[in-house]
């Protein structure tokens, strides 16, 4: 029996499930935006939150004119970080210094992802959490960025997908064969 196409639980055949995945509502931006950055008032802002910046909240496919305005909230968030109290929160170092972005970008990544993690296991489904029924994972795109390659990649993932993953280990690829390195209680 073929999924009915209009069941939001199944994907669109011929489109990455990732870019199926809803956008935030502007509320739950605003939201990621305060707890991640620090951020509540932007000056170019219409009533000064930062989702004021993007259009409506809909469906659908991202437009041009959507896009857009997320580089625009993108940018006045970015200036308003750099430039406001919540600097130091974000940034710990000297821009000007050679290691410092790539550090900043690597630190902010952990910092989202445990926000994420922390998300889904504050949300009850069923008898456990959304994060034990699901599983989200954080990577960097190089483990070094200065040759690109993918030497020493460490790779994380939190939830269990109901049970299809063993959680609380941490397992040494080196070499190319899966040793387990450490287990604990989760």
């Amino acid at each position: 029996m073929e999924p009915d196409p209009g069941d939001p639980d199944v994907c669109t055949p011929g489109i990455w499930a990732t870019s199926q995945v809803p956008r935030l509502l502007n509320r739950e931006y605003d939201a990621v935006v305060r707890d991640l950055l620090g951020v509540t008032n932007v000056p170019n802002a219409p009533t000064g939150n930062p989702s004021s910046l993007l259009v409506s909240d809909f469906e659908g496919s991202m437009t041009d004119i959507a896009w857009n305005s997320y580089l625009v909230a993108a940018e006045s968030i970015a200036a308003e970080v750099m430039a406001g109290e919540n600097k130091s929160r974000f940034i710990a170092c000297d821009p000007a210094a050679v290691a410092c972005l790539e550090s900043t970008i690597r630190d902010f990544g952990r910092k989202a992802f445990a926000y994420l993690v922390g998300r889904l296991d504050s949300i009850d489904e069923g008898e456990g959490k959304l994060l034990d029924n699901t599983a989200t994972a954080w990577f960097q795109e190089d483990s070094d960025g200065n040759s690109h390659n993918l030497n020493n990649l460490p790779i994380f993932q939190a939830g269990s997908c109901g049970g299809y993953f063993k959680t609380g280990q941490a397992v040494n690829v080196e070499g190319g064969k899966a040793d387990l390195a450490v287990s604990v209680k989760r």
